[in-house]
């Protein structure tokens, strides 16, 4: 198997149908689909049920294990899904979960999904995806292309198209390997939906869940700026992320960022970035007319004439 996809969900039912959907339909079908929910209570567990039940009577059916039982935040939703993924939690006939003492334990991942006549399988795909409700695959065939790129690599990271209230607002640029500075980091950071994650760099860490927002951006500042994780960089985009979410919050990102460089940077490099923080979006404003130069004109050259005018 080899990929995981954990999806993560709480009161929103026509968000996970559309995820779902774009899920059901791919081409591609060697995958595990995680599905965590956080003890909703609208109707969103009716359409993860829905869902199963197609899934038995399709032809090639996908590997689906769902848990809906309240939990502690969207990280700790995403290290339930890790630790499933990693066989290290399991599910029972109610779906709720618990952690399993022995690390080496297989499980029958088969009865999970209702299918008694499979044996034992161990847990896992060889790297791990986040789509979250309200996110969708970009196309039918998209996990054949994102499948065929993986090469061992810590992430591979594709692209995003971005949606805000029903409309398009842009796919994310093709990264380069000069992209993953902490500068760029600090100013942009990664989508979780456009990165594929190896498991064994996932098996290393869990989510901080003291964030509300910013415990992904934590993740790869870690691993990419700190630890030298390796990256490989395909022109292809993965899904349509729905930018209505609560990590759009970005007051809340800017103090969660402060707080993470603190804790994870040495002294002497995050004091800088901690003079800056105050203009963030200053510096984004510059940074953005410093990449085109003609529009960086005419800013110099009305900003020149606002001089003269106030002399």
């Amino acid at each position: 198997m080899k990929l995981s996809i954990i999806t993560i969900n709480r009161n929103n039912a026509e968000g996970i149908r559309k995820t779902l959907a774009s899920v059901a339909v791919q081409t591609y079908r060697d995958i595990e689909h995680i599905i965590i929910d956080g003890a909703s209570t609208d109707s969103s567990v009716d359409v993860i049920r829905d869902y199963e039940s197609a899934n038995r009577s399709s032809a090639h059916p996908l590997t689906i294990t769902w848990l809906s039982e309240p939990d502690n935040g969207i990280y700790d939703a995403m290290n339930k899904g890790i630790e499933i993924a990693l066989g290290k939690r399991v599910v029972n006939a109610l779906n709720r979960s618990e952690l399993v003492e022995d690390k080496n334990r297989e499980f029958n991942r088969s009865m999970l999904c209702g299918d008694k006549n499979k044996g034992v399988q161990k847990a896992s795909g060889e790297y791990l995806y986040f789509l979250n409700s309200g996110d969708a695959l970009a196309s039918d065939m998209v996990l054949e292309e994102m499948v065929g790129s993986l090469d061992g690599s810590d992430f591979v990271v594709g692209r995003v198209n971005s949606w805000l209230n029903g409309v398009s607002i842009g796919i994310s640029p093709l990264h380069a390997e000069k992209d993953y500075t902490m500068y760029n980091m600090f100013l942009n950071g990664i989508n979780h939906q456009s990165v594929l994650i190896r498991r064994e760099l996932q098996e290393q860490y869990l989510y901080d869940t003291k964030w509300k927002i910013s415990g992904d951006w934590k993740f790869f500042v870690q691993s990419i700026v700190v630890n030298k994780a390796t990256i490989k960089n395909v022109d292809i985009v993965f899904a349509d992320f729905d930018r209505s979410g609560v990590s759009s919050d970005g007051k809340a990102l800017i103090q969660e960022r402060l707080a993470i460089m603190q804790e994870v940077l040495p002294s002497r490099i995050a004091e800088d970035y901690l003079k800056v923080l105050p203009n963030y979006y200053e510096v984004i404003r510059i940074k953005w007319l410093m990449e085109h130069p003609f529009f960086y004109r005419v800013y110099r050259a009305w900003t020149t004439l606002g001089r003269k005018i106030c002399k």
